[in-house]
């Protein structure tokens, strides 16, 4: 393991918790494409971070605010193309978006850099949350099933007013899935109905954040229910395309997409 991918796995813990700057998430982003290790490992964070939003278990007093100083700031990206297209659009319009998918560009800042090591200790900070709540979890009752804490979730945001949902659609008017997203940003997307992909294909859901286009996670052959951090900003558009497995870093694949309005 090269000493880039160590830097990146310390990353991990921090991004399953959304607790990364833009041009973080963009690295990680990159890594998770080419390492199905890495995707695992962040899939288990956030699992285990929604278990931890569920269970009412609170993190260390002054712990997030630490975190969230400790952040670079960041341009955010924007979007280009026909993804852009997709803000706002209704009805006809949308199936014209989603039709056009082929064009989406997402813009990326040039500047790179590592985190302060002040940063690193946050970011490792965050990931030691995550772990010592999956211990706490574990040690009570290593019969649960860890999908239990998952849908109580998603039904307590259901039942919410103050979350969004979205019922994404393709082209030919077809559901797939739902997006639910809480006050917090917690989102989820419900995916049973989806048709499964064969092994060397993926789900991507990707986000309209004001003028941002972001990739807000790459899902699997057969997603069920599966948790993401939607951030602070409001999601307006969430698009569900196909990828190669392992995703893609800034191109949807237009063919067979789904797109929903948060609302």
């Amino acid at each position: 393991m090269s000493a880039e991918e160590r830097a990146l796995d310390e990353l991990l813990g921090a991004y399953a918790l959304d607790a990364v700057s833009d041009e973080e998430r963009r690295m990680v982003d990159e890594y998770l494409m080419v390492s199905p290790r890495a995707r695992q490992e962040v899939s288990e964070h956030r699992e285990v971070a929604t278990m931890l939003a569920w269970t009412g278990m609170s993190a260390p007093d002054g712990l997030w605010e630490r975190i969230a100083a400790s952040l670079d700031s960041a341009e955010p990206p924007r979007p280009t193309g026909a993804l852009a297209s997709v803000i706002g659009a209704g009805g006809d319009d949308r199936v014209a978006a989603v039709e056009s998918l082929d064009g989406v560009r997402r813009s990326r800042a040039g500047r790179r850099g590592w985190r302060t090591a002040t940063s690193w200790v946050a970011a490792s900070a965050a990931a030691a949350v995550v772990a010592v709540v999956a211990v706490q979890m574990i040690g009570a009752d290593d019969t649960d099933d860890r999908r239990t804490p998952l849908q109580a979730a998603v039904s307590e945001a259901r039942d919410d007013r103050d979350s969004v949902v979205a019922t994404l659609v393709n082209a030919d008017g077809d559901a797939g899935a739902e997006v639910v997203i809480d006050r917090d940003g917690h989102g989820y997307v419900i995916g049973s109905d989806l048709p499964p992909l064969p092994a060397d294909q993926t789900y991507q859901l990707w986000g309209v954040i004001g003028e941002q286009v972001i990739s807000l996670g790459v899902l699997g052959a057969h997603p069920e229910i599966e948790p993401f951090s939607a951030g602070e900003e409001r999601v307006a558009t969430v698009v569900l395309t196909i990828e190669a497995a392992g995703g893609v870093i800034s191109d949807g694949n237009p063919e067979g997409a789904y797109v929903g309005e948060l609302g």
